[in-house]
């Protein structure tokens, strides 16, 4: 099983104008019992790799249940639809030894 956890995520801007700031949906698949926040830190090590070093999570954004679905797949594909319902840009966090979407 795959549980999957979205989180709003707002990419700090780079001058003082809060007009600046860019807001997305990490979208994290939980596996093997891995916890929310283990998750979430990995997350941001993985936003810190794509150039989003100043970042911020905001918790309450995260789904109110986890998915249970079998392939990453559909994951991915309700992710997606989830983090759009959220109103944000997308990126995708699969699990670990999966390839990262560009």
């Amino acid at each position: 099983m795959i549980d999957m956890h979205a989180f709003r995520v707002s990419r700090l801007p780079d001058r003082a104008d809060p007009a600046d700031e860019t807001v997305l949906a990490a979208a994290i698949c939980l596996v093997d019992d891995e916890n929310v926040e283990r998750a979430r830190d990995r997350a941001i090590l993985e936003l810190g790799g794509l150039g989003w070093e100043r970042c911020r999570f905001d918790g309450v954004a995260r789904m109110r249940e986890p998915l249970q679905l079998q392939s990453m797949s559909d994951a991915m594909q309700t992710a997606c639809r989830r983090a759009r319902q959220l109103g944000a840009a997308v990126i995708l966090y699969p699990a670990p030894g999966d390839a990262v979407p560009r």
